[in-house]
């Protein structure tokens, strides 16, 4: 069984690009002055970032993930995610591990355990995953996130369909072997 997204943490609401919505959509001076216009937009956005993510295999905003499964085997447990920048803790069967390191393979990232572990161990890791400003999400990403916002706010979600599903195409997720 591969390793699966059990919990993450909310996105915080400045990390949000609210501004750059705004822009893309043309928003006259002031638009953040009537109430509750930059929470529709905080809505807008997140609801696009999770379409994004979900399509993409990447989380676009960094924030503390928990992933669980089976272990495969062997000492290398391949992380369902981009991008993976640290490890916060990790148990293997039920039992705390500390002397574990992310490293990026061949087909995307790997926690890298001290010693190898038998298949169908119980394995529970969490990690800080994502880009850590939006200034890094690539621009293809980011442009689908707020395509598919607007989208969202004007009721015309299926018009950008085939622009969001071309936007994110380069940037999934893909494993040899695998589904993607």
């Amino acid at each position: 069984m591969a390793m699966m997204v059990l919990s993450q943490e909310g996105i915080a609401d400045d990390a949000l690009p609210v501004a750059a919505l705004a822009a893309q959509m043309r928003l006259p001076d002031l638009w953040d002055a009537v109430p509750s216009q930059v929470d529709r937009l905080r809505q807008r956005l997140r609801a696009a970032i999770s379409m994004v993510e979900t399509r993409s295999g990447r989380l676009l905003i960094a924030r503390d993930v928990i992933l669980g499964g089976e272990a495969p085997g062997g000492n290398c447990v391949p992380v369902p995610l981009l991008p993976v920048s640290d490890h916060l803790g990790a148990e293997i069967g039920g039992v705390a591990v500390t002397t574990l390191r992310v490293e990026n393979g061949l087909s995307g990232p790997v926690i890298v355990l001290a010693r190898s572990v038998s298949g169908g161990v119980r394995i529970t890791v969490r990690v800080r995953a994502g880009y850590e400003t939006w200034a890094e999400v690539p621009d293809g990403l980011a442009q689908a996130v707020l395509v598919l916002a607007e989208a969202l706010d004007m009721g015309t979600l299926d018009a950008v369909e085939g622009t969001a599903r071309a936007l994110i195409g380069p940037y999934r997720l893909r494993r040899i072997g695998g589904r993607g």
